[in-house]
């Protein structure tokens, strides 16, 4: 069996320091998220209940190359805090 190697990346939004435009930075989010799922660069993306934040699991195992990517994001500057795991998929 082969094994996959990913990396899961779960954020936290700092809620209390949203700026004024904030559904206009979603939508920015929104469709860079959808470009990098069509490009096969994310699996999958998780929301989490309470909205303040997310789990993506990205199809890349170079760190380097994904905390680029999560950089670019247009709610990065709003993220309180950020984690970076490497997993393997089974299936």
């Amino acid at each position: 069996m082969k094994h996959v190697d990913l990396i899961l990346v779960q954020f936290t939004l700092d809620m209390e320091h949203l700026p004024a435009d904030f559904p206009e930075v979603l939508t920015k989010e929104r469709e860079t998220v959808d470009a990098w799922k069509q490009s096969g660069t994310i699996e999958h993306l998780f929301l989490r209940p309470t909205k303040d934040g997310a789990v993506i699991l990205f199809a890349h195992a170079d760190e380097d190359f994904v905390r680029t990517l999560v950089e670019q994001l247009p709610l990065f500057p709003f993220i309180k805090s950020v984690t970076y795991q490497h997993v393997l998929k089974q299936f």
